[in-house]
């Protein structure tokens, strides 16, 4: 039958998004393909159909079991086979229907830490023919090196299945990362199809918020509450329920503006909405705070149980809360195409984060918007922690038990010395990791100080790797066209009315 066929009686869809056609043909001719596209763009669709109409069982190497369990959930919705997660926390009885019935599923989930699992692998080499899938590859360079050492047994794992043909897949990937995947994957002597076609979502306007400005925006905001009816009716709710001060007429510092800030914007951008910030502690927090003034919003980070996650990404993806604050755990591969905002309270740490995280909104095609804080004291903060790494592992003498600001790296630590690695190769290995992340770190910071074409920018980063900086130059969208009335999109504000008020809001960034 034809792909075209399948892909209308078995997804629903008239025909195939750029490019998934193209690799879907690789596939059948038994090429190894690395894929570099966009987020949104149907990269689950490629295997999923794949599998199906070629009538091969397909192994997905996921990171998150959040991810797994919503992609096994919407396969099991389509009639193209049984899929099934298999994940650390199965009960006995569980396990054991799994491997019994292991031959009749079409679709097998996992996380990387159970490749390396003997009694797994040997069960896995009973399935005929499997395509292997490394969903969200980026995450073999990135976390393999920081903290999950086990994707870095990936090139292990093809080799004692027979190297497996193979389908990397990923919306962000400078060359050095998709350099070292293709490293860590594959054999020196295999052919891999590199198909780039990374592209920047044109319809999430860039905003960027300059610390600098926020108490000149505290200030209007103040001005406008006292001359718009429905902003006094909610000021004098906030009073009453002792939420807000004014704060920003005290000329406080601006971490407390930046929380002021955050919790006025929350109240107008549309939802749904996703907060990133950078720690645990923060995702508990902002949410409360939200929650007590007039918007629920729930926390979401590792430090969570899985039924806890699972149960607000539920929610979320319901539509039964309209506002999450989360670390960088959240969203990843999320099936929820009607984010309409994202906003960064912490910037991110590299340019593949920034774009990995705005990605997750307007994926149905329509407008959304991402805000960054900026925040030069976090920045300050990661170049100071990421300098004494580079500092302790260049020096000859100096112990790798000395690394204690991130515990993670015990863990990599460890990991290299049961592979058999000196220290010294060790030290070496980490001070590589973490000059690249200096490096991302400051193309992250170029990004926000100012570059004349940021979209073409964010392509010549993915295509390069680099970019040449124009300092003092923003030509992010102005923040005014941040609330402006277009006849051609949905307006940012949720009340119509507030529009032209709330441009003096941002005037002067």
């Amino acid at each position: 039958m034809a792909l075209i066929t399948l892909l209308k009686e078995k997804f629903s869809y008239d025909g195939f998004r750029p490019h998934q056609e193209e690799i879907i043909n690789q596939l059948k001719a038994r090429m190894n393909v690395f894929a570099i596209m966009g987020t949104g763009t149907g990269k689950s669709l490629i295997y999923q159909l794949a599998g199906y109409a070629f009538k091969r069982p397909v192994i997905v190497v996921s990171p998150l079991k959040s991810l797994i369990f919503d992609q096994v959930q919407r396969i099991n919705q389509r009639d193209i086979g049984r899929a099934v997660a298999i994940v650390s926390d199965l009960s006995a009885i569980e396990k054991k229907y799994i491997w019994k019935n292991l031959s009749n599923y079409s679709y097998i989930f996992l996380t990387p830490e159970l490749l390396t699992n003997k009694r797994i692998i040997d069960r896995l080499k009973i399935i005929s023919n499997p395509l292997l899938v490394i969903d969200e590859a980026h995450c073999v360079s990135g976390w393999g090196r920081e903290f999950r050492p086990d994707y870095l047994k990936l090139g292990t794992f093809r080799r004692e299945l027979g190297l497996l043909q193979t389908l990397a897949v990923t919306a962000t990937a400078t060359p050095y990362v998709r350099d070292d995947v293709i490293r860590l994957i594959y054999q020196k002597d295999e052919q891999v199809e590199v198909d780039d076609y990374f592209t920047v979502p044109q319809n999430i306007k860039p905003y960027f918020l300059k610390e600098q400005n926020f108490q000149m925006i505290g200030e209007q905001l103040e001005v406008l509450k006292k001359e718009e009816p429905c902003l006094k009716e909610q000021e004098k709710a906030d009073k009453s329920n002792g939420i807000i001060e004014n704060r920003f007429q005290k000329k406080t510092s601006y971490k407390t503006q930046k929380i002021d800030l955050l919790l006025a914007l929350v109240k107008i951008v549309r939802k749904p909405l996703i907060i990133y910030v950078a720690f645990r502690k923060d995702a508990e927090y902002i949410a409360t705070l939200i929650s007590e003034n007039h918007n629920r919003a729930l926390p979401y980070h590792g430090g969570m149980s899985a039924e806890d996650r699972y149960k607000t990404q539920s929610q979320f993806k319901n539509n039964q809360v309209g506002v999450i604050v989360a670390t960088s755990a959240f969203g990843m591969g999320i099936d929820k195409n009607d984010i309409r905002t994202i906003i960064h309270y912490y910037p991110p740490t590299s340019v593949e984060s920034y774009l990995q995280e705005i990605g997750r909104a307007g994926r149905d095609g329509k407008q959304a918007q991402a805000l960054i804080f900026t925040d030069n004291d976090y920045y300050k903060w990661l170049i100071s922690r990421y300098e004494h790494i580079v500092t302790i592992t260049s020096t000859s003498h100096s112990r790798l038990d000395q690394i204690e600001e991130v515990p993670d790296l015990l863990t990599i630590i460890q990991f290299y010395r049961n592979e058999g690695l000196a220290d010294e190769e060790i030290k070496k290995i980490i001070q590589n990791q973490y000059d690249y992340k200096l490096e991302q770190l400051r193309q992250m910071m170029s990004l926000l100080s100012g570059v004349a074409d940021l979209n073409r920018t964010l392509v010549d980063y993915f295509k390069t790797g680099c970019w040449q900086v124009s300092t003092n130059v923003n030509n992010t969208q102005k923040l005014e066209t941040l609330l402006k009335d277009n006849n051609d999109q949905k307006p940012f504000l949720e009340n119509y009315d507030w529009k032209k008020r709330f441009n003096l809001l941002f005037q002067g960034n």
